[in-house]
C-alpha cells in the first residue's frame, strides 16, 4: 500500500471519529431534562436492574423540554393542563383517567438504532427504543445492564452509550405491562482502529440532589493506548453554579441539566472533544395538591388526581400516593379510583407515600341515585279550609339511600291551594276532595284529603291605623275580608250592611267626641262569622305638660263665707290672750289737772271679764265686711290718787270699767297676684259702746280724763283684732288652693293648683285655679301623643244650689281636661303597661294563678305547649289613654273609656316565649263617682262596662268561659289601676275640715265639669293654723 493512501485513509478515519464525537455532543445537548427510568423522579432506580417503580403511567413524550406530565411536548414546568371531558380534575390531556395504558393490550419495542450488523467508528453510540404501552424496561449492553445510562418517556428509551471498545456489541431490550412483555436486540460492531480519541463518561446520568457523581475522562491514541497522563485536558461545566466540586468528584444542589466536556491537544491541535450530561433532580415531598370531582350519585367513582412536588415546586411525577377517606362506609378504593354507595360527605386526603404529614384534602358529596321506591305520607287527612297540612316524601335508591330531594308535589284541583316546598307544607283554602300526589320520574304516590269549611272570614283593618287619636271628625273606615274554604255573603259595621268590592270594603264615618267603637261582622257561605273590631279617639288635645286653665272652680258660698267666722273665732280663742294685754296695757300713772289743781292717778286691773270675741265675715259686692267684736267688757280697777290741794294724800278707790262693746270693723279685698291668693285689708273702724269707768267719790271729770287716757290702749288692740282677722280669712281662702304628690306602684303623681281669678259679691266668693298633673317618669314603651284629651266647653255658672237642688257650703267644679290629663299622665307614666305574672298578680288585684293548668278552663290546650306548670304572663300594652266623659252617649253620667289595649298571653316569658294569644281591647264603663270614706277625696265605682274585643291571633277555640269570667276579671283590674290617680283627687276645703258631700253631677253647657257639692265639717282632730299674735 502505497504511502499516500496509507495518509488518505488515516485522514478518512480520523474525520469520521470527528463527525461521529460531533454527532454525539448534539444529540446529548437535545437530550430531556428529565432522567431515565430507574433515575427518573420521584423514585431513583441506579442499581443497574434493580426496581423501576417509578415508570408505570409516566405521561412524559419525546421531544419536549418539560418536567410535567402532560402529551403535548410544550415546556409547560409542571404546569397542569387538564382536559375536558374525563373524569378527573388533573393534568391529563386525553379524556380518561391518569393511568395512559391500556388494559389488555400488551407492550411494543423496536430497537431504532444502533442498527443491527452495523460497524460504528466511535466509542459513543447513540441509542434509540421505540416502545408502546410500556409500564416497565430493561435494557442490556453486552449482557450488562445499562437502565441508568440511558431515559425513557412514554415512547422511547434514549440516550448514549460511550465507552465502547473495538468489537462486537450486543444490545437488549425487555419492555412489560399487565398484559404481557416484548424483546428486541441487535448486534453492531465498533472499530476504533487507527483513531485517536478522548472518552467522557459520568457515573450517573441522574441522581437525586447531594448523590456523588463521578467524572472520567480517558485518552486514546491511534493505537487505543491510554495518554491520558501525558495530556493536558480541558474541562467545561454547563452551567457553572448549583453543584460542589471536589476535583472529579461532584454533588449537585440545585436541580437541572448541567452539560460536561473536555477537549485536549494531541499533536499539537484540538482533535479530541467529548460531551455528556448529567440530570440533578430532588425527588423528595415537599407538597401535595388534590383535584377531583366534590359530588357523585351513589355507585359512582371518583379519581384522585393528586400531584407531589418537591421543595423547588417541581412535579414530581407519578409519585405514588396514599388515600385515606372518612368516614369508610360505602368506600371502595381501586388505586386512585373511589367508588362510594352511601349518601353523605366524605373527606379524601391523600399524601406521598411514606410522608404522612404532607396532605391535601377535598370533600366529596354523595348524592343519592335514582330511585327505586317513593311513598308519600301526609300528617292529617281531614282538614278545615286554612289548615296546614304537612307532608313527607320518602325513597330509596338501589343502595338503600333515603331520597330527600327531587320529587315534585301537585295537588288536583289546584284552586286556592298553596303548596310550600321548604317548610312542606299544603294549605287549602277552599272545601272539598283534594288528590295530593308525589313524583320522581316515574315514581308516585297520591294520597286524598278531605277539606270542611269550619273557618270564618277573616277582617283586617287597613285606615285608620291602630291607636288612632284624631281631631278630624271625619274618616275613613276601610279594610279587606277574605274567607278561606268558602266566599263573604253579607257585611256589617255596627250592624249596618257595607259592600265589599273585591273582598275590600271603604265606608265614611263621622266621629263622636269620645272614644268610637266600631265592630264589623263577617258570614260566609258555610254560617261561619269573623269579627273585628277597632276603636278611635276623637276630640281635641291639651298640649303636653300644659297647664288647664279653669281647671278647678270653688265656690264658697254666702253660708260658706260664714263658716270663716267659725275659723276665725277659733283661732282668736287660741292665740288672742285679751286678759292679759289689759293686764299689761292698762296700768295708768299719770297725773291728770283738774282745773288748777293737778292728781296724780295709778290705776291699775284686778280682774278681767268679757265674752268670746265675736267675728263676722259677709260677702258684699267686692269684697268681705270683716267684724271683730269684744262684747260685755267689765274690768276691776283700783285707783290710788293724790291731789294737790288735798296736800298730797293718797286715797285708794275701787272701781269698774264697762263697755258694751268694742268692735273693729273693715272691708276685706281679694286679689290672684302671681298664682296667689292674697287678702289685704281696707280701712279700719274702731267704735265702742259705753265705755264707763265708775270710781265712787272721784271727781267726774277726772274720771272722764281717765277714760280719754284708757281708750287708745282699746283701739289699739281693736286694730290688732282687724290686722288678724284679714291674715285668718287670707290663709283660710288659700288653703283651697291643692298641691300634693301621690306614691302608685313605684311611680310619683304629682297635682299642683294655681289661683287665677276671684270674685265675691252678696252670694259668696268664687274662685278659679289653673292646675297641672304629672309624674316623675315617662315610660319609654308606650306611645305617646301631642297632648291629653280635650274638650271645648265653657266655664260653668255656680248658683246658689247644685245641679240637683240642694244648698251647699262650698261647691267645687273639676274641669274634665284635668280629670283626662290626669288619665293621660297614668298612661304615659306607663302605669297601664306593664307584664302581669304570677309574682306580680296580687299587687294588681288579679284573681287568677298564672300556669298554664289554672288557665286551662279559658285557654283549652293551652298546658299541651309547655305543660300544666309553664307560668303564663299576660302583656298589656295600650295604644290609647283612657279617657273620662262627662256626657257620654248612653245614660251613665260619667264613661270611663279604654281603647285599643293590647293584650298578649305569652306562655313561658322568661325563658322559651310563645305568644299563645294576641287580642285587642276596647273598654266603656259607667262610673259613679262619690266621696271616699273620710270625705276628702272622690271615689269611682265602676258599672257593668261594655268590652269590645278583637281577637287578632289565638292558638285555641276560645270558649264561653273565656269571655264570661276571664275577660270580666282582666277588665276589672284595668278599670281601677286607670282611675286610681283620680281615686286620689283631694276634694277642697278649709285646713281641719272636710267636706259632707251632698250632691255630685255634671255642670257646664257642654257637661264638661264634674261638680261636687256638699257642706263643711270641722275634722275631729284638726290643727288650726297658727299665727304670730300681731300686739
Amino acid at each position: 500500500m502505497s504511502r499516500k493512501f496509507l495518509i488518505f485513509t488515516l485522514c478518512l478515519v480520523l474525520l469520521m471519529g470527528l463527525l461521529a464525537c460531533s454527532s454525539g455532543s448534539d444529540n446529548k445537548a437535545s437530550g430531556r431534562e428529565l432522567a431515565d427510568d430507574d433515575d427518573q423522579p420521584p423514585l431513583s432506580d441506579d442499581d443497574n436492574g434493580g426496581d423501576d417503580d417509578d415508570n408505570d403511567n409516566d405521561d412524559n413524550d419525546s421531544g419536549d423540554d418539560d418536567s410535567g406530565d402532560d402529551d403535548s411536548g410544550d415546556d409547560d414546568s409542571g404546569d397542569d393542563d387538564d382536559d375536558d371531558d374525563d373524569d378527573d380534575d388533573d393534568d391529563d390531556n386525553d379524556d380518561n383517567d391518569d393511568n395512559d395504558t391500556t388494559p389488555g393490550t400488551p407492550p411494543t419495542v423496536e430497537i431504532v438504532t444502533p442498527v443491527d450488523g452495523q460497524t460504528y467508528y466511535s466509542p459513543e453510540v447513540e441509542v434509540e427504543i421505540a416502545t408502546t404501552d410500556t409500564t416497565e424496561w430493561h435494557v442490556l449492553l453486552d449482557g450488562v445492564s445499562a437502565d441508568s445510562r440511558l431515559f425513557f418517556d412514554d415512547t422511547d428509551i434514549t440516550g448514549t452509550l460511550d465507552g465502547l471498545t473495538t468489537g462486537s456489541h450486543t444490545l437488549e431490550v425487555t419492555v412489560y405491562n399487565d398484559a404481557g412483555d416484548a424483546y428486541d436486540t441487535v448486534d453492531f460492531d465498533v472499530d476504533m482502529t487507527g483513531i485517536a480519541y478522548l472518552d467522557l463518561s459520568l457515573s450517573h446520568a441522574s441522581a437525586q440532589l447531594l448523590t456523588p457523581v463521578t467524572r472520567t475522562v480517558v485518552v486514546y491514541d491511534e493505537e487505543g493506548n491510554d495518554i491520558t497522563d501525558d495530556m493536558t485536558i480541558d474541562y467545561t461545566i454547563d452551567p457553572e453554579t448549583g453543584f460542589n466540586q471536589n476535583g472529579d468528584l461532584f454533588e449537585f444542589t440545585e436541580p437541572g441539566t448541567y452539560t460536561f466536556g473536555a477537549s485536549c491537544e494531541y499533536n499539537g491541535k484540538t482533535l479530541l472533544a467529548d460531551d455528556e450530561r448529567h440530570v440533578a433532580y430532588d425527588a423528595i415531598p415537599d407538597s401535595i395538591t388534590l383535584n377531583m370531582a366534590t359530588s357523585v350519585v351513589a355507585g359512582g367513582m371518583v379519581i384522585a388526581n393528586a400531584a407531589v412536588f418537591n421543595q423547588f415546586d417541581q412535579l414530581l411525577v407519578n409519585y405514588p400516593i396514599q388515600i385515606t377517606v372518612n368516614p369508610t362506609d360505602g368506600v371502595i378504593i381501586n388505586g386512585r379510583q373511589i367508588t362510594f354507595t352511601v349518601t353523605g360527605d366524605y373527606t379524601v386526603t391523600v399524601n406521598p407515600l411514606n410522608y404522612p404529614a404532607i396532605t391535601a384534602s377535598r370533600v366529596v358529596t354523595v348524592l343519592p341515585g335514582t330511585p327505586v321506591s317513593l311513598s308519600l305520607t301526609l300528617d292529617d287527612y281531614a282538614v278545615s279550609a286554612g289548615q296546614l297540612v304537612h307532608y313527607t316524601v320518602t325513597g330509596e335508591d338501589s343502595y338503600g339511600n333515603p331520597i330527600t330531594t327531587g320529587w315534585t308535589i301537585t295537588v288536583n284541583p289546584t284552586t286556592r291551594v298553596t303548596i310550600d316546598t321548604t317548610a312542606q307544607t299544603i294549605r287549602f283554602d277552599q272545601s272539598g276532595a283534594y288528590t295530593v300526589r308525589a313524583q320522581y320520574l316515574t315514581l308516585y304516590d297520591t294520597k286524598t284529603v278531605a277539606v270542611t269549611d269550619n273557618v270564618p272570614p277573616t277582617i283586617t283593618w287597613t285606615s285608620p291605623a291602630r291607636g288612632t287619636f284624631t281631631n278630624q271628625q271625619m274618616q275613613l273606615l276601610a279594610g279587606t275580608v277574605t274567607d278561606v274554604g268558602g266566599s263573604v255573603t253579607y257585611f256589617a259595621i255596627n250592624g249596618s250592611q257595607v259592600a265589599l268590592n273585591n273582598g275590600q270594603f271603604s265606608t265614611t264615618i263621622y266621629l263622636q267626641p269620645g272614644l268610637n267603637f266600631y265592630e264589623a261582622s263577617a258570614t260566609d257561605n258555610s254560617g261561619n262569622i269573623g269579627y273585628a273590631a277597632i276603636s278611635i279617639l276623637y276630640g281635641g288635645y291639651l298640649t303636653n305638660d300644659s297647664w288647664v286653665t279653669n281647671a278647678l272652680g270653688l265656690h264658697l258660698s254666702y253660708d260658706g263665707v260664714k263658716r270663716i267666722e267659725d275659723v276665725a273665732e277659733d283661732y282668736f280663742a287660741e292665740n288672742i290672750d285679751l286678759e292679759q294685754y289689759i293686764y299689761d296695757n292698762l296700768e295708768i300713772h299719770q297725773v291728770f289737772t283738774v282745773g288748777s289743781v293737778d292728781c296724780s292717778v295709778d290705776l291699775v286691773p284686778n280682774s278681767v271679764s268679757f265674752d268670746p270675741i265675736a267675728i263676722t265675715v259677709t260677702p258684699q259686692s267686692g269684697y268681705l265686711n270683716l267684724l271683730a267684736s269684744i262684747d260685755n267688757l267689765a274690768v276691776a280697777v283700783t285707783a290710788t290718787i293724790s291731789c294737790a290741794d288735798d296736800g298730797g294724800a293718797k286715797t285708794v278707790y275701787n272701781g269698774t270699767m264697762t263697755a258694751d262693746w268694742i268692735r273693729a270693723q273693715a272691708p276685706a279685698y281679694a286679689s290672684v297676684v302671681g298664682g296667689d291668693l292674697q287678702v289685704s285689708l281696707g280701712a279700719i273702724n274702731i267704735t265702742k259702746q259705753n265705755l264707763v269707768v265708775t270710781l265712787s267719790g272721784v271727781d267726774p271729770t277726772l274720771v272722764s280724763m281717765i277714760v280719754t287716757s284708757i281708750w287708745p290702749y282699746l283701739e289699739t288692740y281693736a286694730n290688732g283684732m282687724a290686722d288678724d282677722l284679714v291674715g285668718v280669712v287670707n290663709d283660710t281662702l288659700q288653703s283651697l288652693e291643692l298641691e300634693y304628690d301621690l306614691p302608685i306602684l313605684g311611680k310619683t303623681f304629682s297635682f299642683a293648683a294655681n289661683f287665677s281669678s276671684v270674685a265675691i259679691n252678696s252670694g259668696g266668693i268664687k274662685m278659679w285655679l289653673t292646675a297641672q298633673t304629672t309624674a316623675n317618669a315617662w315610660d319609654p314603651n308606650t306611645p305617646t301623643f301631642s297632648g291629653s284629651y280635650a274638650t271645648a266647653g265653657t266655664v260653668p255658672t255656680f248658683t246658689g244650689t247644685s245641679p240637683n237642688g240642694f244648698g251647699y257650703e262650698l261647691g267645687s267644679a273639676f274641669a274634665d281636661d284635668i280629670l283626662n290629663q290626669a288619665l293621660y299622665t297614668v298612661y304615659r307614666a306607663g302605669l297601664l303597661t306593664f307584664d302581669l305574672t304570677q309574682a306580680t298578680a296580687p299587687q294588681y288585684g288579679f284573681e287568677f294563678d298564672l300556669t298554664a293548668g289554672d288557665l286551662e278552663l279559658f285557654f283549652p290546650g293551652l298546658s299541651d305547649i309547655a305543660g300544666p306548670d309553664a307560668p303564663i304572663g299576660i302583656q298589656l300594652r295600650p295604644k290609647l289613654p283612657p279617657i273620662l266623659s262627662l256626657s257620654p252617649a248612653k245614660d251613665a253620667a260619667v264613661e270611663l273609656q279604654m281603647g285599643e289595649f293590647f293584650v298578649n298571653l305569652v306562655v313561658d316569658p322568661d325563658d322559651d316565649p310563645t305568644t299563645a294569644l294576641s287580642m285587642i281591647l276596647a273598654v266603656k264603663a259607667p262610673v259613679t263617682v262619690g266621696p271616699s270614706e273620710d270625705g276628702d277625696s272622690l271615689h269611682f265605682t265602676f258599672g257593668n262596662p261594655d268590652i269590645l274585643l278583637d281577637v287578632t291571633d289565638s292558638m285555641f277555640v276560645l270558649p264561653e268561659a273565656f269571655l264570661e269570667t276571664f275577660m270580666p276579671a282582666l277588665v276589672q283590674m284595668l278599670l281601677p289601676l286607670a282611675g286610681r290617680f283620680l281615686e286620689d283627687f283631694a276634694i277642697p276645703s278649709f285646713e281641719g275640715y272636710s267636706i259632707s258631700i251632698n250632691d255630685i253631677g255634671v255642670m257646664g253647657n257642654a257637661d264638661d265639669y264634674l261638680g261636687v257639692f256638699g257642706d263643711l265639717v270641722v275634722d275631729a282632730q284638726a290643727q288650726w293654723l297658727l299665727r304670730q299674735n300681731l300686739r
